[in-house]
């Protein structure tokens, strides 16, 4: 009896922190998933249980815990199978800025003031708003900003001009330590890397960063002595 009264509190919890932190908007909740962050917080809440109230048998927490793991497991594959589960558990993005003309609508929907726009704005290096072709409020709590054709920067495409792709850099050096999966990945080896080295007159345990791109740029900054 005393096992199924906290899987019913387990319940009641994990729904009704679901609900607030709805009504408390999107932005709350960071780069987590609505559903990701209440079990979080319960994991949190109930691992202190025990320690708090001696005299709560350690099987009671547990059970609350197997059922919120659950809870979370379900709610996941529900929110890949069903749409409204989905904008439920995730929400959906807000367009505040559309084909360049501020929706109020969407910024009262959102809770967001003009000016707090604005700040996101700035924060992306965005000067002008009459740049902005679209600006949203994503389901993660970031902005994203799509600038108009006029407004964004040239590319070699809009000139015609060939481009060598660099691709990723891969931080084959951290530290001193030598990270072997990224250094296969940039399809080098050790023996190049031991050549580099030699070359730059640098030891493996002053270097603090060494990247290397896909198309073979080298970055490394050694440790001043």
């Amino acid at each position: 009896m005393q096992i199924l009264n906290s899987v019913i509190k387990a319940f009641a919890i994990y729904f009704g922190l679901m609900i607030a932190m709805k009504l408390l908007g999107k932005r709350q909740a960071g780069e987590m998933r609505l559903s990701e962050l209440i079990t979080t917080l319960l994991i949190s809440e109930l691992a202190t249980a025990p320690i708090l109230e001696r005299e709560l048998p350690v099987h009671i927490p547990i059970s609350a815990l197997i059922t919120i793991l659950l809870l979370e497991f379900i709610t996941s594959f529900l929110a890949l199978k069903i749409p409204f589960v989905r904008e439920l558990v995730e929400g959906k993005p807000s367009a505040l800025i559309n084909r360049g003309r501020l929706d109020k609508k969407e910024l009262r929907r959102a809770r967001m003031s003009v000016d707090e726009l604005l700040s996101e704005m700035r924060l992306q290096g965005i000067s002008e708003p009459e740049d902005i072709y679209c600006a949203t409020l994503e389901s993660n709590g970031k902005m994203s900003f799509i600038l108009k054709s006029d407004a964004r920067p040239l590319t070699f495409s809009d000139l015609h001009l060939p481009c060598e792709e660099k691709g990723v850099a891969h931080a084959v050096i951290t530290a001193g330590r030598v990270d072997h999966a990224e250094l296969k990945a940039c399809g080098r080896n050790e023996q190049w890397l031991s050549n580099l080295l030699k070359e730059k007159n640098a030891a493996l345990s002053d270097v603090l960063l060494c990247t290397v791109t896909d198309g073979g740029q080298v970055y490394i900054t050694v440790e001043s002595k």
